[in-house]
């Protein structure tokens, strides 16, 4: 049996690793036109991008469920 304050741990080391990515997520939103000068595309071309992510992000959850679902808890 796991002791509680390593769950704990866990739970907060989980749940520090989902702000750091939701905070990258939302900064690359507005950065969307500087971003595009930068790489010499079209600043329209910036919404496939950012949907590109959003799709493979949720893809990759799927997956990720399926496959944690056969652990314990």
């Amino acid at each position: 049996m796991r002791s509680p304050i390593s769950e704990r741990m866990v739970v907060l080391l989980v749940a520090a690793i989902q702000f750091v990515n939701i905070v990258d997520f939302m900064m690359v939103a507005p950065l969307g036109p500087d971003l595009a000068e930068g790489l010499g595309v079209a600043t329209s071309r910036i919404g496939i991008i950012a949907g590109s992510y959003t799709f493979a992000a949720a893809a990759g959850s799927l997956a990720a469920a399926a496959w944690l679902d056969r652990l314990d808890r």
